[in-house]
Parts: C-alpha cells; structure tokens; sequence
C-alpha cells in the first residue's frame, strides 16, 4: 500500500513541479492533499449519480 501511494505522490509532484529533491516533506504533504481531493470528488461523483 505505502508502495503505491509513493509512486502516486512522486507522479502528481512530477505533475504539478513539487520540488521533492529540496523540500521532500512539503511535495509529499501537498501531493497527498491532492489525492484526498480527487478521492472526496469522486466520492461526491458517486454519490450524485447515485441520486439522480
């Protein structure tokens, strides 16, 4: 699982140009924010076709 999350925060850092060499801590923190957003809006996603 930590494997895969890893390779997901280096891929949305390439992405979005975290610099993971100088600050590895804050690319990590800011790629796992976006992974939890992308997970709440495909969650409202469901939930929304679910309903209509």
């Amino acid at each position: 699982m930590e494997a895969i999350i890893n390779t997901l925060v280096k891929g949305i850092s390439t992405i979005f140009r975290f610099d993971v060499e100088k600050d590895p801590r804050s690319a990590r923190k800011k790629s796992l924010i976006i992974i939890l957003i992308f997970i709440i809006l495909l969650y409202v996603g469901v939930i929304g076709s679910l309903i209509n």
